[in-house]
């Protein structure tokens, strides 16, 4: 990787899948290998407007199937995981889910916009400091603030830890479609997801593969794409 500083990055995209992108070209260029697993950038802030994730320009790019499964941008997997962060049930028993955690802020979360759409009271957090003694969730805290300027409401959300390659977009799918359910119940337009990831990784295992990805998606490899 090139020398540079290894925290406080910052992208804009216009869409979600831009920003993606972007977020990998900064920790392969600029990452530093981490416990022999991963290459990570720590701080990085990124974010895209709720409307424009920007996936038929993807799905253009790369229709193989098994490809878009390996990075869970299916529209199964997408429509899947964007409901499940609505559902406060854990029907699998899974040591907790984003739903379980997030779910019940909903009403007050709503409730509180409806009376002062400027609070700085409309939060949620998924951890449990009696439960999360070994796995803790990697989305940690999520908050929105209604923007003055653009007369809408932003979601500004951390991760204590995030795999960019494999399962950023689906947590970002997933919180522009919280963030939409929330506007839409509050009488407000959606705005951005601003996203902070404290440890943005790539895995080792993953890093061809990431590579790969991005020399096609910037034209430098043909298609169809293989990935190992």
């Amino acid at each position: 990787s090139l020398p540079s500083e290894y925290f406080g990055f910052n992208f804009h995209g216009i869409s979600l899948i831009d920003s993606w992108v972007e977020i990998m070209k900064l920790i392969i260029k600029y990452g530093k290998n981490h416990s022999k697993l991963m290459r990570e950038l720590q701080v990085v802030q990124w974010s895209f407007p709720s409307s424009n994730l920007g996936f038929d320009e993807l799905y253009n790019l790369i229709k193989e199937q098994e490809i878009r499964k390996m990075i869970n941008v299916t529209k199964c997997d997408i429509d899947e995981y964007e409901r499940s962060l609505l559902d406060p049930n854990n029907e699998n028993n899974q040591s907790y889910t984003y739903g379980e955690r997030l779910a019940p802020y909903i009403p007050k979360i709503i409730d509180v916009l409806k009376k002062n759409i400027h609070s700085r009271h409309a939060f949620a957090t998924t951890l449990n400091l009696q439960k999360d003694t070994s796995q803790p969730p990697c989305l940690t805290y999520l908050q929105i603030l209604y923007d003055n300027v653009t007369e809408s409401l932003n979601m500004y959300c951390v991760f204590r830890s995030h795999d960019i390659f494999k399962a950023s977009i689906l947590n970002a799918c997933a919180l522009a479609y919280f963030l939409k359910y929330i506007s839409n119940e509050v009488g407000q337009k959606p705005g951005y997801v601003n996203i902070t990831s404290n440890s943005a990784h790539i895995y080792l295992d993953d890093f061809d593969n990431a590579t790969k990805l991005i020399d096609c998606l910037n034209g430098r490899r043909k298609i169809p794409l293989r990935l190992d």
